[in-house]
Order: C-alpha cells, then structure tokens, then sequence
C-alpha cells in the first residue's frame, strides 16, 4: 500500500506540489488577515484612547464585540448626573463616527490610504487649534491640520461632507493639531470636527 502511494505520488509530482503550495499559501493568507485585523484592532483601539486623554474618567456602554467606534452611546443625561458627583470639575458629553468624508475643492471626497475618515465632536482636551477657532453651531466644521495641508483646505471656504446619513456643506472655521498642541499625531486618518450638537444631528445619534 505504502509502495503504492509513493508510485502515484511520485507520477503525479506536479500536481502534488501544486496542492502543497495552495495549501500554504491559504494558511499564510488567513494567518495574515487576522494578524491584520488585530494590528488595526489595536492600533485604532489606542486612537479612542487617544481621545479620550486627559479625562479621570470615561463612562462607555459595555459590549462584547466590536471596536470601539462601533459602541452604543451613552444617554445624555447621564453627563449630567456625572457633573452633580461631587468632587468632578467637569463631564463633557463627546461622540465619534466612521465614514465622514471631506470632499475637496475639486469635488473629490478625501480617502485616506487605509486608515478611517472619522467624524468627532470637538474635544479642546484632544484637539488643539492652530488656525482659525473650533466649530460653535451649525453649519460648521474644523479638520485636522495634515488632512487641510495636504488637500488644500481653506479656512472661510465651504466644502461638503459625507457623513453616515447625509451629505451636506459646512464652512471650515479651524484647523487643529490632534494629541498635542506642538504636533499632530494621528494615524493617517482624516478627522472632522463639530460642535457637540450638530455632530449629534449630523451623524444621527
């Protein structure tokens, strides 16, 4: 039997070196996918943290799975339960959303090589303007200083945002530095600011 085998294996070399190496090549590529996919896990896991600096506390919905992006919020009115505890200085409600697109001058949405277009409301403890001021009400927007350098965005311009709902214009009144007020350390990714509010109307929560 053994004797056998080996004939069959040995005529049909070709064919078995092929399988060999579809076979290796399947494994290297789902290897290589979930290596992938806990790289991004952990370094967009370590963005929300970045944002979230400053703060003693931060109250989060509890999940099971999924990133941190695609958490459930937290009501309203539970920062205002916070605020009345004493010995707290300040509770700021805050809200992320994937899948905000800047679209440039020429009319081309803004896609960054891999890492997210992210929607916030803006955060003075995380984002430090450099230009301009930071979004007060409707209609308005900051962008982070590398996405507004690298595409020619114009503080008093207008440009279109694509949001998770809708696409709409807002005027862009600031432009800041993430993480620090000296440099931007962001991921690559573009990020868009608003006033807490019109993020909540904006991106639907």
């Amino acid at each position: 039997m053994f004797k056998l085998a080996l004939r069959s294996l040995i005529d049909k070399k070709l064919r078995f070196a092929l399988t060999t190496l579809v076979v290796v090549i399947g494994v290297m590529f789902v290897v290589g996918s979930f290596t992938l996919t806990d790289s991004l896990r952990a370094t967009f896991g370590g963005l929300a943290e970045d944002i979230a600096k400053g703060a003693d506390l931060t109250v989060r919905v509890d999940q099971e799975f999924g990133g941190d992006f695609e958490r459930a919020t937290v009501p309203e009115a539970v920062a205002e339960q916070v605020a009345g505890v004493e010995g707290v200085d300040l509770a700021r409600p805050e809200l992320a959303a994937l899948n905000v697109f800047i679209v440039d001058g020429d009319g081309e949405p803004i896609r960054p090589p891999g890492p997210p277009a992210l929607g916030f409301s803006f955060n003075p403890g995380s984002f430090f303007i450099t230009g301009g001021r930071q979004p007060a009400g409707p209609g308005e927007f900051a962008a982070d200083r590398v996405t507004a350098t690298n595409n020619d965005l114009r503080i008093g311009e207008t440009y279109q945002i694509n949001g998770p709902l809708d696409a709409e214009p807002f005027e862009l009144v600031g432009v800041f530095n993430f993480g620090s007020p000296d440099s931007h350390t962001g991921l690559g990714q573009t990020m868009a600011a608003f006033e807490l509010e019109e993020a909540q109307r904006f991106f639907g929560m």
